[in-house]
């Protein structure tokens, strides 16, 4: 939204599509990407408030729970997050 940060952009998109409000969230971005017209950024959200649950079901396949070990298998916004999600759930650096 205009005059928005990134931060309040996060929060109100969790609140808007998944329900959740965020409580502790990384200081930055564990991800940039600026492709053409696409600008994606990638926060890691350590806790929340609320249920996640998904209120754009006609923007969203699904939201559910993975074990670690599928996450190489989603589908997500852009093929650099797989890694990313990855590493920020096994903790690998």
């Amino acid at each position: 939204e205009r005059g928005e940060d990134e931060r309040a952009a996060l929060a109100r998109e969790l609140h808007e599509e998944v329900g959740v409000v965020p409580r502790q969230v990384d200081p930055a971005p564990v991800l940039r990407v600026d492709e053409g017209g696409l600008h994606l950024a990638l926060w890691v959200v350590r806790s929340w408030d609320g249920e996640p649950r998904n209120l754009q079901p006609h923007e969203h396949d699904e939201l559910r729970w993975v074990p670690a070990g599928e996450v190489g298998r989603l589908r997500l916004a852009h093929p650099s997050y797989v890694d990313v999600a990855r590493r920020a759930v096994t903790g690998a650096a």
